[in-house]
């Protein structure tokens, strides 16, 4: 029948019979016959909820006071004759994942209207899905002859009886709907109404609940149960007027009653008393209350008594309530309030205002008086906020905040003349401090605040105006002064009207900063300070407030981010325009920003709904900035080297358009003329002109952005991409695309000047690249490690360590934070094959090299590969080679970090291959040769491969043979990162340097000289070498003298025989 499970209801029927036929029925109008009903079902679906719903959340009810019924006007009863039967109806609710429970059942309904003279009667019954409740009811309703439609005059015999039946499953119902918490209990009710309002109504009866249980919606983590609930009802009506003789509520919390008289419109009074049962309450609510953990209240009441009485005049109020001594145990110890806590209020509400007979409360930390009218009224109200804090800190829980304070608030109204009064109001806070979490907020200081303004007093409270109202401010964190010519009150909007306002103020932004951040609307890690001077005046109508000449001058502006700062001597903001508080809106027009940095004008700035500023925001300009006062100012956040400076000027266009429909976009041009960068380190990079240009439109709910157009030029790099910049998920990724042109000959140049190269490079050409970047959440965080990069770049020329190369575009490569490229490429009549790749996976970022890989193959020996390769491997080949031959490197492994701090942690190995070599002498190798008397300054190396290996910051390579007048020489050792030697050298010794009656017996022999030093400053140790000599001349004389004595005795021998 009728099918909407998208809002979670369907009703379905088995058959539907009528009198009359369906077309009869269609046609008959208000004669309806007959209609009989079988087994009509109705399935309410639940929707998944959360148990502690955010009540914030929930909508609240509409309504106004002229869509509640007096009763008086004519009610809409819709008019039908006949006899409807329903049979066997059910009521039953489905879980998302299809599970079905019955709720109400065997329903049975019989509704008989035989004419407009007869009375209408009803009677229905039904039991709960398990049988274990019941409801019925039954009675009849007679319409006035005279006046069918009067509900006033209806005449009315009705009953309800509910027997034990359990609310869980209907309150499921009610809760995914209205917000509210669930429910388990039994529910008994008895009611009756007899008679009508016009002559003799009574209405009986009683409603019991026993074990009731609540939780979920705005109960949080609570889950009160209230063991019996009973309310008593008995009220009577006769002509128009409604008597409430009794109303009582008996249960575990709160016990009360009440009793009234409601006499249409003209007048209505009602009294009441409660009991509350604190003890019970924080018991059954100790989240929402926030007892604090481990504490019991044992003993408390709150007695409440009100009598409210309204007329046409007004409405009169007296009531009472009393908190006796609160009492309870906390981590095992007895607390108490020191006194009981008293309100007394009477007095009345009248069109021309408010009539204050009494006002009395009294606390041990609280204190209020107050009596009067609108014309002269005292109000006094003092408080200790240390004492008040202390007192509730014994049950409530306030764990972040502390402080102290005296409070003292006085309203004083005076009357000057019949429609005049003057009123003054006066807060003051000596010794006030506030902190949280133990950290200062607001140190010790005085608050203050006046506010003194004539009252003209009409008919109408909402017309009332305030005339040259005046407020004084003073504390730590703003002072200043806010007047008015006017301020009227409006019925129709809720902000007042104004003329004439003037704001002149003082802000301390570090003590601001500090107390946004303690109220979490700034976050941790954002610091401001500096002083601001605020004057602006303007107008406020309807909501719209109308700024004339407003000035903003802040100085020794500080901001803080994380570990970046922005400094600014001074920042002057001027603008005028208006502010629409009922829409959230602004325009303002022009806004001119001043400061060490440049200028800023926009002509307009336009913003829609401040509270989403990025999907509402309009507005157009151009900054005049001067880059030295920029970088100066915004150091840290564009990150230049260590003492480095920017000059130049810059111009930047803007115009963005994010409130269009359809199409909102954002373009950009910049020129920077002249550009340069200085430095004390480095030589200068200069740029006579620098151009930027952006061109972006995007979706309206500012998800997706398009890149048209990206432009930037310099001689140095010349950049063309388009894209895409969207959200996905939480995510945004940027995706681009386009053509890169470096000039490498000025990078070349640049990185010459500055001695950290020497590597030789050019090539000017456009090359494509694509980009793929996803951030974290909002934050770009590591975006290289998140980066995913394609190109090339091209490469006409390479001269490095003694190598030309022409390897023209070179593929680069950047994914899963991981960086490579490949060249290739002829070298001195060999070949090149560097294959070199960045790991970012970590904070130190690691070189390495393709394993097993031949770097160089049969290259050329040229004067540059042995100075830059072979001397710093080996300390033998400084100023020594001659440049001829061929050179091949094998690399086994290459690690290296490429922070300082972890170098020693680099290791590698691999295989040098020398083909052809030869050595001049140095003083080096002279000082080796002189050892063995050799006086030959050319050497040869035989080919012969030198293997090497680094680990620990040292390299240890393994003996090389070096070959001088037939003669070998060989070498093995250590040399550091830092340039530290460890190496032995076998000197082999010679005829010269022993002689040749010597050399007879020590041919063969070699001689271990230890060198050290540095590579620039080797050092050997002679001593070493002298002492090694003389020990081998002694051997040499020993078998020399050995070899006569044998010779001496051959010869005598001989002449005997």
């Amino acid at each position: 029948v009728y099918d909407n499970r998208t809002d979670g209801l369907l009703v379905q029927v088995s058959e539907i019979k009528t009198a009359k036929g369906l077309l009869g029925l269609i046609m008959a109008g208000g004669e309806l016959g007959a209609v009989e009903i079988a087994d009509p079902a109705v399935v309410f679906y639940l929707s998944d909820r959360t148990d502690a719903q955010d009540p914030q959340k929930i909508p609240p009810a509409t309504g106004s006071p002229e869509s509640i019924p007096t009763g008086k006007k004519d009610a809409f009863i819709p008019v039908f004759y006949g006899r409807l039967k329903i049979t066997n109806g059910s009521i039953l609710t489905a879980t998302a994942d299809g599970n079905e429970k019955v709720v109400a059942q065997n329903l049975d309904l019989i509704l008989d209207a035989p004419g407009p003279q007869t009375p209408i009667s009803y009677r229905f019954s039904t039991e709960s899905g398990d049988s274990s409740g019941r409801a019925s009811g039954e009675g009849s309703l007679v319409l006035a002859a005279d006046d069918p439609l009067n509900m006033q005059k209806i005449q009315s015999d009705s009953k309800l009886k509910v027997e034990n039946w359990e609310l869980e499953d209907v309150f499921a119902i009610i809760a995914t709907r209205a917000g509210i918490p669930s429910a388990k209990g039994r529910l008994n009710a008895s009611v009756s109404l007899t008679g009508s309002n016009a002559e003799s109504l009574k209405m009986a009866g009683q409603i019991a609940m026993k074990q009731l249980q609540l939780r979920g919606g705005p109960l949080g983590s609570d889950t009160p149960a209230v063991k019996d609930i009973v309310i008593d009802l008995d009220a009577t009506g006769n002509n128009n007027t409604l008597s409430l003789n009794n109303l009582t509520f008996r249960s575990s919390l709160v016990n009360g009653s009440a009793t009234g008289r409601f006499d249409g419109e003209d007048q209505k009074r009602l009294s009441g008393k409660a009991d509350v049962d604190l003890a019970e309450v924080f018991i059954q609510f100790p989240a929402t209350l926030k007892l604090r953990e481990g504490t019991k209240i044992t003993k408390g009441k709150m007695a409440l008594s009100a009598n409210i009485e309204t007329t046409r005049a007004g409405t009169a109020v007296d009531g009472d309530a009393r908190i006796d001594r609160l009492q309870g145990i906390s981590a095992g110890k007895k607390i108490s309030w020191n006194k009981p806590v008293t309100v007394n209020a009477r007095g009345e509400m009248r069109r021309e205002g408010l009539q204050l007979e009494n006002l009395s409360l009294r606390s041990s930390f609280l204190k209020a008086d107050g009596r009067g009218d609108m014309r002269n009224m005292r109000v006094d109200l003092s408080a200790d906020l240390k004492a008040a804090l202390a007192e509730l800190r014994k049950f409530i829980l306030i764990k972040q905040w502390d402080g102290s304070g005296k409070l003292k608030l006085n309203l004083r109204l005076s009357e000057k003349t019949d429609n005049l009064t003057h009123a003054t109001l006066k807060l003051n806070i000596d010794d006030f401090v506030l902190s949280r979490n133990r950290r200062p907020i607001l140190a010790r200081q005085t608050v203050r605040a006046d506010i003194s303004t004539d009252v003209q007093v009409t008919d109408a409270a909402a017309n009332s105006k305030l005339l040259q109202p005046t407020l004084n401010i003073q504390s730590s964190v703003a002072s200043g002064t806010v007047t008015a010519q006017q301020v009227e009150g409006t019925a129709s909007n809720s902000f007042p009207n104004a003329t004439d306002l003037k704001l002149d103020g003082n802000i301390n932004l570090q003590q601001l900063s500090s107390l946004l951040k303690n109220l979490n609307i700034l976050s941790p890690q954002t610091l401001l300070a500096g002083q601001s001077a605020i004057k602006t005046s303007g107008n406020l109508k309807d909501g719209l407030l109308v700024l004339n000449n407003t000035r903003v001058d802040t100085q020794k502006l500080v901001y803080r981010q994380d570990n970046k700062i922005i400094r600014e001597n001074r920042v002057i903001l001027t603008t005028r325009g208006q502010i629409d508080l009922n829409n959230q809106s602004l325009l303002l027009a022009p806004v001119d920003i001043n400061s060490q940095a440049g200028k800023v004008h926009i002509p307009e700035l336009a913003i829609a709904d401040w509270t989403n500023t990025q999907k509402n925001l309009k507005v157009n300009g151009h900054a005049d900035l001067d880059l030295n006062q920029l970088a100066q100012g915004y150091g840290d956040f564009i990150q230049l080297p260590e003492k480095t400076q920017l000059f130049g000027n810059g111009r930047f266009d803007f115009d963005v358009d994010f409130t269009h429909p359809k199409t909102q976009y954002l373009k950009l041009q910049g020129n920077v003329a002249p550009f340069k960068l200085v430095s004390k380190t480095l030589p200068t990079i200069s740029e006579k002109k620098v151009t930027l240009k952006a061109d972006v439109t995007r979706s309206p709910d500012g998800r997706n952005m398009t890149i048209n157009n990206f432009e930037l030029n310099s001689n140095a790099l010349s950049l063309k991409a388009t894209g895409t910049l969207n959200r996905v998920g939480k995510n945004k990724v940027l995706k681009a695309q386009g053509t890169m042109k470096p000039d490498l000959k000025l990078v070349s140049d640049y990185l010459k000047k500055s001695g950290q190269s020497q590597v030789a490079f050019s090539g000017k050409k456009a090359t494509p690249f694509a980009i793929k970047l996803v951030s974290k959440g909002d934050r770009w965080e590591d975006p290289l490690k998140h980066l995913d990069f394609s190109g090339a770049v091209h490469v006409a020329a390479i001269e490095a360590y003694g190598l030309k190369l022409a390897p023209n575009d070179v593929p680069i490569r950047i994914a899963g934070a991981t960086a490579g490229a490949k060249l290739e490429s002829p070298a001195n009549g060999g070949q090149l094959d560097f294959q070199p790749t960045v790991d970012m996976r970590k904070d130190t970022y690691v070189l390495s090299f393709k394993e097993n890989t031949d770097l160089l193959k049969d290259v050329q020996v040229t004067q540059g590969l042995i100075d830059g390769l072979l001397a710093a491997i080996h300390p033998l080949f400084k100023d020594a080679v001659v440049p001829d031959g061929l050179l091949g490197l094998n690399m086994k492994h290459f690690s290296w970090p490429l922070s300082e701090k972890e170098r020693n942690r680099a290791t590698f190995a691999g295989t040098l291959k020398l083909n052809g070599m030869r050595l001049n002498s140095t003083p080096f190798l002279a000082g080796l040769l002189n050892m063995m008397g050799i006086s030959e300054r050319q050497l040869s190396l035989a080919n012969q491969e030198i293997d090497f290996e680094a680990k620990n910051g040292r390299i240890a390579l393994s003996p090389m043979t070096l070959d001088a007048e037939g003669y070998q020489l060989k070498m093995h050792g250590s040399i550091g990162f830092d340039k530290t030697l460890d190496f032995i050298a076998r000197i082999p010794v010679t005829k010269r340097m022993v002689g040749k009656d010597a050399y007879r017996f020590l041919q063969g022999t070699t001689i271990k000289v230890p060198i050290r030093g540095t590579a620039s400053k080797p050092r050997i140790d002679e001593a070493v070498f002298q002492e090694a000599t003389g020990d081998l001349m002694q051997q040499a004389l020993r078998k020399n003298l050995e070899k006569g004595a044998q010779d001496l005795l051959k010869s005598l021998f001989k002449k005997s025989e």
